[in-house]
């Protein structure tokens, strides 16, 4: 593992193709999911760095303080009093993925039962399963239930202990928007693979990491990533830690 990170730069760039690549269609990720596992949680990138690279997105924030939800070009921190706020753009974050939207493939949908429905809808839109996929969903929801976790404080405990103080919320009958990234599984360890789904209220006061959800009635839109850049930091911490791979337990531990 060390020999991997040995050869990594300070850029990773993995393109889906030799033909260029326009910006829009990047997807620009700040640290890796490993070192997110591990209590990397020190941030390094600005919220206002974020915005010159995306409009939609999700994360976490300094010292693991919430959800960051990215939808239209705003930055919102769901907190854990369940409560959204709109972030300045001198906040930090520790890890992030932003991409400046423009969907490809679109579908409405109605009388999803479950978050595994769902998933299901969104694979059949895939072309590809080995490449990215940025996800907007909007609508009207008659369930969610989403999550966020305290602020954390050093010496930083692993993700996996910080989620057995998640705090989970319930919402009803709801208008609101799912934002996120389909990622393929050989990008374990730097993305998190599969779905990675946030959630923000319509009146963006509230929202989370997506747990489950039932939806009345939503339009699905995905825009295809060919491009991928991650940005390692550049701290001590970072360079000095020994990384151990993440397992499938652990990921499910911390996801669902």
């Amino acid at each position: 593992m060390n020999k991997v990170w040995a050869l990594l730069s300070t850029l990773i760039l993995i393109t889906g193709c030799s033909t260029a690549v326009p910006a829009s269609s990047t997807l620009y990720q700040v640290s890796t999911l490993q070192a997110l596992m591990q209590g990397v949680y020190d941030g390094h990138t600005s919220i206002g760095q974020l915005k010159t690279k995306g409009d939609l997105g999700l994360g976490t924030l300094n010292g693991l303080d919430g959800e960051l939800v990215v939808l239209q070009g705003e930055f919102y921190q769901v907190r854990a009093d369940g409560r959204a706020y709109r972030l300045d753009d001198q906040e930090l974050t520790p890890f992030a993925a932003v991409v400046w939207f423009r969907p490809e493939i679109s579908k409405e949908i109605s009388k999803v039962k479950n978050y595994r429905q769902l998933t299901e809808e969104l694979n059949a839109l895939l072309p590809s399963r080995n490449l990215f996929y940025a996800i907007q969903i909007q609508g009207h929801f008659g369930y969610i239930k989403t999550r966020s976790v305290p602020q954390q404080y050093p010496p930083y405990p692993p993700l996996t202990e910080v989620v057995k103080d998640q705090i989970f919320f319930e919402f009803h009958e709801v208008q609101g928007t799912v934002v996120g990234f389909y990622s393929p599984e050989f990008t374990q360890n730097l993305q998190v693979p599969g779905y990675h789904l946030h959630f923000l209220t319509e009146d963006r006061t509230g929202g989370g990491h997506l747990l489950e959800c039932q939806i009345a009635a939503a339009l699905i839109q995905i825009d295809l990533i060919p491009k991928w850049e991650v940005e390692l930091p550049q701290d001590e911490t970072f360079k000095s830690k020994t990384f151990k791979p993440t397992s499938e337990a652990e990921l499910h531990q911390v996801e669902k």
